[in-house]
């Protein structure tokens, strides 16, 4: 895909909605298997990080709300847990032996739907680390 106008520029200038939208089109079209997506709020960050024998794959999540309160610098005052968020990691055909909660030193409820383990949460933390065993 070639952009005739400088869309980064433009929209960190004005974010303009409909940048957002173009750009979600074209990566939709061309990454057919995303590694992570979820249905939270886009302050939602989740990342994939694989071992090198890529047995393992840990899932970090980040949801923080940052604040203005000062001229330089932004800050974090309050920690708000998202509620009924559903994300998923591309597995493919590999088998998923667990999935542990490793802040909680517990194990996590998951399904492999469509070569994506699938975790529905009801109260997600806003700092979460999950270790997927394959």
């Amino acid at each position: 895909y070639y952009f005739a106008h400088p869309i980064f520029t433009l929209y960190r200038k004005n974010a303009p909605q409909f940048i957002k939208e173009i750009l979600a089109d074209v990566l939709t079209e061309c990454i057919t298997e995303k590694q992570v997506r979820h249905d939270g709020p886009s302050s939602l960050q989740i990342t994939a990080n694989a071992s090198e024998n890529k047995d393992t794959i840990v899932l970090h999540g980040l949801h923080y709300l940052t604040e203005k309160k000062s001229e330089d610098i932004y800050t974090i005052e309050n920690h708000y847990p998202l509620l009924n968020v559903t994300f998923e990691c591309f597995v493919g055909a590999k088998t998923v032996k667990q999935v542990t909660d490793i802040i909680q030193q517990k194990p996590v409820d998951f399904q492999v739907i469509d070569g994506y383990i699938v975790i529905n949460e009801e109260v997600l933390a806003p700092h979460f680390v999950y270790k997927i065993e394959l």
